[in-house]
């Protein structure tokens, strides 16, 4: 079966839809984690807090990613893409290092809340896909 072109002006908007959905998902995904990790203690919800937060961020990265890359020329777009992608993937990786290190968070919760993001959205973009294309 062949795959669909898609124009990227009617895509655009598409995708600012699927992100809050994602955000909406990912918004439980962090009451439920807060309140499960505040039991803990408080500094465990603190670096889950700040592991979903860097999640979200590193989601909103790829979605600017993505939405500049589609309007770019076939060409131009691969390139696009994988220049910005090296440079989201140091960004996070600095931000990560930098609340472990400097700030002294625990690392377990931190890599679960991020962690958790990206399978939150991860699930949710299967639900979505299966809703629209099946």
């Amino acid at each position: 079966m062949a795959s669909k072109t898609i124009d990227s002006k009617m895509a655009v908007p598409h995708l600012t839809a699927v992100a809050l959905r994602v955000g909406l998902v990912n918004l439980a995904m962090w009451l439920i984690g807060f309140a499960v990790s505040l039991r803990v203690d408080f500094d465990t919800a603190v670096a889950f807090t700040a592991g979903v937060a860097s999640g979200v961020l590193n989601l909103y990265l790829y979605m600017r990613i993505v939405k500049k890359g589609i309007t770019k020329p076939l060409e131009e777009m691969a390139g696009f893409i994988i220049s910005r992608y090296y440079g989201k993937f140091f960004i996070i990786i600095l931000l990560l290092t930098g609340l472990i290190w400097r700030l002294k968070l625990n690392a377990l919760p931190l890599l679960l809340g991020f962690v958790g993001t990206i399978m939150a959205t991860i699930v949710t973009m299967v639900f979505i896909s299966r809703k629209e294309y099946i």
